[in-house]
């Protein structure tokens, strides 16, 4: 186990429609067609993902938060979130 609980930053993209997630250090990619959609899987399967990739031994220690600091969609498009 890793010593101390991760913190993991989530990048999101919208691409035609689907809310994309992804995250190379945890790891998780999944997708949603709304953003609200998309944190609920995020936070579903985020903590067993953390337990099998040894980050935490409880998935209840993993913290949730989240931190909006703004989107960019795959097309190139900015979207300002804040």
């Amino acid at each position: 186990m890793k010593n101390k609980t991760p913190s993991f930053v989530i990048s999101v993209f919208e691409d035609d429609s689907v809310w994309i997630g992804v995250n190379d250090d945890l790891p998780i990619a999944t997708e949603a067609p709304s953003y609200g959609e998309l944190l609920e899987r995020v936070w579903k399967i985020a903590p067993e993902i953390a337990v099998l990739n040894g980050w935490v031994s409880d998935p209840k220690k993993l913290r949730k938060s989240t931190l909006i600091r703004g989107c960019k969609s795959l097309s190139g498009t900015h979207r300002s979130t804040e």
